[in-house]
């Protein structure tokens, strides 16, 4: 998967893009790296760093191009981020390619007026040192209004932030969850990232509803690994992936639901709700008319607003510990 990530100056594509390698586990590129390698490394490059943003989008772009296609051809991640990202180019790009995204960030006029000494030039560092300091209002206002043009006339994705910078950051977040989110079969080489996920999120999130003691015993199943690789590779097992990360499993036994788990930071982003549907789906088709699940006290609202109902309470015990929870059934 490719993610470009474009816009003027200062908008803080930088900060985004940290922000999306500890949440997707992606590597990515800055743009003015491979600007300044190349200014530095080839004496005719065809610019200099003090060219316009369009002579120097133009001369890098099929370089990019080339990375972009190159990493799409080996089921590759990367996101890559700057200034020098043409709407037009990235938008034939982005059609052309499925697993090609992109979105912009810009300012509002009147952010930019209200806001910025305060939080434009003060924040400009805070992910890289930037040793200019020359930037100007006027520049920053035609700049962002250039980049809102250029995304309205090719129909790409442009954040225009008017209030917060901070919340405007989490909508691009929960956005780019739903769009990005992937489903796929399991495989072998998942059973590390699924045992970890399962363990912290019984430990985390099912933790206000049992006690440490209860959650401890309960995540313990992962200790026996043989039986987690057995179980998951004789159901239908399907795992979401954002990026290079597995953020939530599930798996069907017959008519059984048997597990169904969201990584802890991923929570209430619909995750749970894809996996179940993409699972009920291929139910029917295997012409299952019902589905059981036993759900944890934690799980319960969520099955309940997805159509189960409660068939009865039961107690079961993990490493010499009770818990409860509740038989549940769907009709499909």
């Amino acid at each position: 998967m490719i993610l470009f990530i474009g816009g003027e100056s200062h908008t803080g594509k930088t900060l985004l893009m940290q922000a999306l390698i500890e949440r997707y586990h992606m590597p990515a590129c800055s743009l003015d790296h491979i600007k300044m390698g190349l200014f530095r490394g080839k004496a005719d490059c065809g610019f200099s760093p003090t060219d316009s943003d369009e002579k120097i989008a133009g001369i890098l772009w099929p370089i990019v191009k080339g990375i972009a296609d190159t990493c799409l051809e080996n089921e590759q991640h990367l996101i890559l981020e700057g200034c020098y990202l043409p709407q037009s180019d990235v938008a034939d790009h982005v059609q052309q390619h499925k697993d090609a995204h992109a979105l912009y960030l810009a300012f509002s006029d009147s952010y930019i007026q209200a806001h910025f000494n305060e939080h434009i030039l003060q924040f400009e560092s805070a992910i890289e040192q930037r040793v200019t300091g020359d930037y100007e209002q006027s520049t920053c206002l035609t700049g962002n209004r250039e980049t809102q043009k250029r995304c309205f006339e090719t129909g790409l994705p442009c954040y225009v932030t008017d209030d917060s910078f901070s919340a405007q950051q989490e909508r691009i977040l929960r956005d780019l969850d739903r769009q990005l989110l992937r489903l796929r079969a399991f495989r072998q080489e998942d059973i590390d990232a699924i045992l970890r996920l399962f363990g912290d999120t019984v430990r985390t999130v099912c933790r206000k509803d049992y006690t440490a003691a209860q959650t401890d015993a309960w995540a313990n199943s992962v200790n026996d690994r043989a039986r987690w690789e057995r179980t998951l590779s004789e159901h239908k097992t399907l795992v979401a992936v954002l990026g290079a990360r597995i953020v939530g499993f599930a798996d069907l036994d017959g008519d059984y639901l048997d597990r169904l788990y969201v990584h802890r930071d991923f929570q209430g982003r619909g995750i749970g709700t894809a996996l179940l549907h993409e699972l009920e789906a291929f139910a029917r088709q295997q012409k299952i008319s019902e589905l059981e699940t036993h759900a944890s006290r934690t799980a319960k609202p969520f099955f309940a607003k997805q159509g189960f109902r409660l068939v009865q309470a039961q107690t079961v015990v993990r490493d010499g510990e009770t818990l409860e929870n509740f038989v549940m059934r769907k009709v499909l």
